[in-house]
């Protein structure tokens, strides 16, 4: 047999469901204690990553000022090599194998590639 149910029992589940949400709502101690804890070590981690990029920030300013100084001394030597090697064979003079076989203008270019790359990083680099 069904149960027929009443206005009396409409208002009582309501009331009941009112009741119910004006509850204050728990939140579990155990997820704030786990938040914390995570949250501090994602603290400490990020705090070591901006002091490693700033250590590496260092390094790749020495780097640069050390390619800048090789870029200047390759600027001078290319051009010094090529005369001496258009002198030798307008001459016809054999020169040594060191200076036949330099590699004075690819380390020129090589240096200013890493010098252009580097001080494109650097610029890029948002730390301390």
């Amino acid at each position: 047999m069904k149960k027929k149910v009443t206005d009396q029992d409409i208002i009582s589940a309501f009331n009941e469901i009112i009741r119910e949400t004006n509850k204050p709502q728990k939140v579990e101690l155990g997820a704030i204690d786990d938040y914390k804890k995570l949250r501090k070590s994602a603290g400490n981690s990020y705090e070591k990553y901006v002091d490693s990029m700033d250590t590496s920030k260092g390094y790749l300013s020495t780097a640069i000022k050390d390619a800048e100084k090789a870029v200047k001394i390759l600027n001078k030597a290319a051009p010094m090599l090529k005369n001496i090697q258009k002198q030798a064979k307008e001459l016809g003079v054999d020169l040594p194998k060191e200076l036949k076989d330099d590699t004075t203008q690819s380390l020129l270019e090589i240096s200013e590639k890493d010098l252009s790359m580097m001080k494109s990083i650097f610029s890029k680099m948002k730390v301390k």
